[in-house]
């Protein structure tokens, strides 16, 4: 993020707003449309930058989980249209993380078919 996106996203807004169009627009009250059409260019990088974030915090917690000792459920997102992996071992219970790995041939949330779409999450059980 630091070392790609942000200076990216920095240098695009700095010639965006050396831009001729976007600068009357600016001047005529819209700026604020211009700007966020430039920046809707890079939606699709910040999104895959959010999925991998997501995985990677997924995967932190179950090793965590296993860490106390505890037992992990992968919680499906009932508003979402899950993949075929969230909908096959989502909204289950596994003994830790490393038996749900093992289960599932390393599939868990931010890393099933759907990626970086992925609404699941992992918590521990509690008691």
């Amino acid at each position: 993020l630091t070392d790609s996106l942000i200076p990216d996203l920095r240098t695009k807004l700095q010639k965006g707003l050396q831009d001729v169009d976007i600068q009357t627009a600016i001047a005529s009250g819209v700026g604020g449309d211009a700007l966020a059409s430039l920046l809707a260019t890079a939606e699709a990088r910040v999104g895959s930058y959010a999925g991998a974030y997501w995985g990677t915090l997924m995967y932190i917690r179950g090793l965590l989980v296993d860490e106390h000792g505890g037992k992990v459920f992968w919680k499906r997102d009932s508003l979402a249209q899950s993949c075929d992996d969230c909908l096959t071992y989502g909204d289950r219970e596994y003994d830790s993380f490393d038996a749900m790995l093992l289960e599932t041939s390393g599939v868990y949330p931010g890393n099933a078919t759907c990626r970086g779409n992925c609404r699941c999450q992992l918590n521990e059980v509690s008691g």
